[in-house]
């Protein structure tokens, strides 16, 4: 249904650094500023205009231009992004190698050899206000270990296949444990659900696996997707127990130059009941895809733990 590959890059800094906020902020940014610099065929004009947007390792990732008459998302132009980053391990530590993951969905595992590039542009330009300098160390496949990156040499990773199964009428009993690890924040009517409950967070996962497989699957494989019952009434209730905290991360957004909260519910969710094959394959693609806002830069990463 939908295709995606997983690469670390590891990055060693000149000197010791302190990720004071998340660090895929700082990362996000500087592979956009690089792979604009290195894509762009218009350099004045904008990328909506451009007639080379569906082809530009910049445009994929950051504009990710969509026809308005699409079926997805009706009227519409620009859809959810096809990359996660991940590096949350660092924030607030001093350290002098991050390990960078990224998750590139679809279409977005042609530009593998972009983002190197973008990563050693941006190291030679350096972070933070000292323009502390990085190498990019080593490149592998974040799913077999494998090294991708040899010399001058990139081979492509392995390609992985996310698929839904339809089954909700079969079921079995089990204890899980949802543990998110980034801030998950997510929105229904346009609102903030303050209080994360279970069914809200299945819905979530839900409209991004539809959104995303949507706009870069396999047309052909989204039946089981696009018929899917409600979620409110094609599952069984569950017992649910969520030891959480909200987390507050600020950054600064130069486009609309101002701060922006970028926090969510961070904690562990202990669900109990019958489940579904269909509930679990939901849960299990959301590991790969996370869930609600802002997953591009990292946010909304969870685990499901099975408790004995």
């Amino acid at each position: 249904m939908l295709t995606y590959s997983k690469v670390e890059f590891t990055l060693r800094f000149s000197q010791p650094v302190f990720f004071k906020t998340y660090p895929t902020f700082l990362f996000r940014s500087v592979i956009g500023n690089a792979l604009k610099k290195i894509s762009c065929a218009m350099k004045d004009g904008t990328c909506e205009s451009c007639l080379l947007k569906n082809n530009c390792a910049y445009a994929w990732f950051f504009e990710t231009h969509v026809a308005q008459d699409n079926d997805v998302l009706p009227g519409v132009k620009k859809a959810s992004h096809p990359f996660i980053l991940s590096a949350e391990d660092v924030f607030r530590e001093k350290t002098d190698t991050v390990r960078l993951t990224v998750t590139l969905i679809g279409k977005g595992r042609e530009y593998i050899n972009y983002l190197l590039f973008a990563l050693i542009q941006a190291g030679e330009r350096g972070l933070f206000r000292d323009r502390i300098s990085f190498t990019v160390r080593a490149v592998q496949d974040a799913l077999t270990k494998r090294q991708v990156w040899e010399g001058d040499a990139l081979s492509p990773p392995e390609k992985s296949t996310l698929s839904l199964n339809p089954d909700t009428r079969s079921s079995e009993k089990r204890s899980l444990c949802l543990r998110l690890h980034s801030p998950v924040k997510i929105q229904k009517g346009g609102r903030v659900i303050e209080d994360i409950d279970y069914m809200s967070l299945l819905q979530s996962i839900h409209r991004r696996v539809r959104i995303l497989a949507g706009f870069f699957g396999d047309r052909h494989a989204l039946a089981p997707v696009l018929d899917f019952p409600d979620l409110s009434s094609g599952f069984l209730p569950k017992k649910e127990h969520f030891t959480s905290r909200r987390v507050y991360l600020p950054r600064w957004s130069g486009r609309q130059k101002r701060a922006m909260d970028m926090g969510g519910m961070e904690g562990a969710m202990d669900v109990s009941g019958l489940f579904s094959p269909c509930e679990m394959s939901l849960l299990s693609i959301g590991e790969v895809l996370h869930v609600g806002k802002n997953t591009g830069f990292g946010l909304g990463r969870y685990t499901v733990e099975k408790q004995l």
